[in-house]
This record gives C-alpha cells, sequence and structure tokens, in this order.
C-alpha cells in the first residue's frame, strides 16, 4: 500500500475508532495482550501511542509542534480534536499522518 493510501486507511481507522492497536486486536484474538510491547503495563491505545509511550517520542513532538504552529496562541492537541473536521483539519489529520508513518507501528 502506498503511504498516502496507507495514511488515509489509518485516519479512518481512527475516526471510525476502529484502531490497528493491541487493545482492539486482542478483543478479536488477533494479538495475545492488550498490552503495550514497550511499556508492558499499559494497554496500548490510540491515545497511548499518541500521547504517552516513550517510544514515540520524537514523532509526538514533532506533532505537537506542528499542530501549535496553526495556532500559537491555542492548540488543543486532544485526539478528539486532531481528528475533528474544522478549518485546520486538513493540516492536522497530515500530521497525525506523518506521525503514525514514523512511528511504524502501524
Amino acid at each position: 500500500m502506498s503511504k498516502p493510501r496507507k495514511g488515509d486507511v489509518l485516519l479512518s481507522k481512527f475516526r471510525t475508532n476502529m484502531p490497528p492497536t493491541n487493545k482492539f486486536l486482542h478483543r478479536f484474538n488477533i494479538v495475545s495482550s492488550p498490552n503495550c510491547e514497550f511499556c508492558v503495563n499499559a494497554e496500548e491505545t490510540i491515545s497511548h501511542i499518541l500521547f504517552q509511550c516513550p517510544r514515540y517520542r520524537n514523532p509526538r513532538l514533532q506533532l505537537l509542534k506542528e499542530i501549535q504552529a496553526l495556532n500559537p496562541v491555542y492548540s488543543d492537541t486532544s485526539l478528539q480534536s486532531l481528528l475533528n473536521l474544522d478549518k485546520n483539519a486538513k493540516f492536522k489529520l497530515r500530521a497525525l499522518e506523518k506521525l503514525c508513518l514514523a512511528c511504524k507501528r502501524f
């Protein structure tokens, strides 16, 4: 799958709450544990990957930098805001897509 197409598919899965995370895949017995392979004791969710997991710190910092550049005064970086279709949606979604591809997790 090409990178633009792969990114679009990932964003669609995030927006429909069907992400390929261990927590989601564990529900269908595709993986043996819902936990993050790096953190071990934390469930691997979209929020964990995007905002908490130390493994993805550098791509996360780049995402936050790009989002804050859109509006330096106020930048809501919650998952809901990142996936929201507002006036900056195109830029936020592309920044999120770059993070996902940089993580090489999906």
